[in-house]
């Protein structure tokens, strides 16, 4: 990071691993995924915290990398991980919630670079996800799909209308 024209970080969790996610929640604090664990950072304290990643859902293979990062109006976090088995990633991802240090995993394990995207959220919170098989409204940590629909983007308006980009 840059602060006062001097750039900050070479001691960092993220100077030594590989970051491939960043969001900023609302009280300030940044979130990187570093690794397959992600890194809360408190500017107050100047502290990095980490929560490591739970055990992988599929027994023979491992975390590779956090994919996505979205941070919720709530503040909790909700990171995509890719799985790696063998000598390779990319093969599958699953998305998790994470609050107050707990992981949930949100739905099935899906096969990486479907054109998952979100989660975004409407204008009372509710989570929505595209992830295989469509559009998911996600409550209670639980996708139920509304559309067989596969957009490729979303977002909400500030009307709080769903919009999506999909083929027709």
């Amino acid at each position: 990071w840059l602060e006062n024209g001097t750039w900050q970080g070479a001691s960092s969790p993220a100077g030594s691993g590989c970051a491939t996610a960043i969001a900023e929640d609302s009280a300030g604090r940044v979130w990187v995924g570093v690794d397959s664990s992600l890194w809360r950072y408190d500017p107050a304290p100047a502290s990095w915290t980490e929560l490591a990643a739970p055990e992988p859902p599929v027994s023979n293979m491992r975390f590779g990398f956090v994919d996505s990062l979205v941070v919720a109006p709530d503040g909790s976090v909700w990171p995509t991980l890719v799985l790696c088995g063998g000598a390779s990633c990319y093969g599958s991802c699953v998305l998790y919630h994470v609050r107050d240090g707990e992981w949930t995993q949100i739905g099935d394990v899906g096969e990486y670079d479907f054109g998952y995207w979100g989660p975004i959220f409407d204008a009372t919170g509710v989570p929505w996800i595209a992830w295989e098989g469509g559009v998911y409204r996600v409550k209670g940590d639980v996708p139920s799909l509304v559309s067989p629909l596969q957009a490729r983007a979303g977002a909400v308006d500030g009307s709080g209308r769903l919009w999506l980009v999909a083929p027709h």
